[in-house]
């Protein structure tokens, strides 16, 4: 954890690396920039460390950036989420895929497109407006095309689409899906959803809202032109019931 951070047990920290490296790092793509640990193998997490879990693949035509909204983020009077180093390879990323292909996901831990009134815990983007507002206008400025995020960690599952307003006048879709929990209970807190105060977004809806065990299907249908992108819901209410899926052609 960064210097800010380090109220957490040093323990405690590399118990959570360690896990994440078993589980998700052995088959994940190579980290684009890659925590260096020190002469004695542990890391150090500080101010000026470029590095992060992040990571990016494509499949087909379809892009993908991973983020780590958790390595370097600080909470406080002045919060911050990504590193520098990240914020460097994530804009340069959405810059070089963005004419090179027409479906573009951004998987993020937390919600960006779905605040809520009750959340108390500032956990998601909304603890951190002004990274929220950094990330938003350069999507708006650059005019991002076809960019589709991808969350979780709320207790229930969601759909909004909004649009980028971008400086040109221009007006982009943009979408956010969410799947949870496939075992924990549901959060009525979700529920309390407004639409964000940006002035780079417009337009927002939220599509539904779904409480109870669930998971979610991302399809693309490359055979379309452009590639068309669905997403479905199947969800646990005394059966196993599928929410008809929202078309973002």
């Amino acid at each position: 954890m960064p210097p800010q951070q380090r109220h957490l047990f040093p323990g405690r920290i590399r118990a959570a690396l360690k896990a994440y490296h078993e589980h998700q790092a052995v088959h994940a793509p190579e980290m684009l920039t890659p925590l260096e640990p020190d002469e004695s193998g542990k890391f150090r997490f500080e101010r000026h460390d470029e590095g992060s879990l992040a990571y990016s693949f494509t499949y087909g035509g379809a892009a993908f950036f991973v983020l780590d909204t958790r390595t370097m983020r600080v909470k406080g009077r002045e919060p911050s989420l990504l590193s520098e180093g990240q914020w460097k390879v994530l804009q340069e990323w959405l810059a070089e895929v963005n004419d090179l292909y027409p479906v573009k996901f951004l998987v993020s831990s937390g919600t960006i497109l779905h605040p809520f009134w009750l959340d108390f815990t500032r956990d998601r983007w909304t603890g951190f407006p002004a990274e929220r507002e950094r990330l938003l206008e350069f999507l708006a400025v650059h005019e991002i095309e076809g960019l589709r995020i991808l969350t979780g960690d709320l207790h229930s599952a969601h759909a909004v689409s909004a649009e980028l307003r971008c400086p040109s006048g221009r007006r982009i879709p943009i979408w956010e899906f969410c799947s949870t929990p496939f075992e924990q209970t549901s959060m009525f807190i979700s529920n309390t959803y407004h639409p964000l105060f940006s002035k780079w977004i417009g337009n927002q809806r939220r599509l539904f809202r779904q409480t109870g065990q669930n998971f979610g299907v991302v399809r693309v249908d490359f055979d379309s032109s452009p590639p068309r992108v669905t997403f479905s819901l199947r969800y646990n209410r005394d059966d196993w019931k599928t929410l008809p899926p929202v078309d973002t052609a």
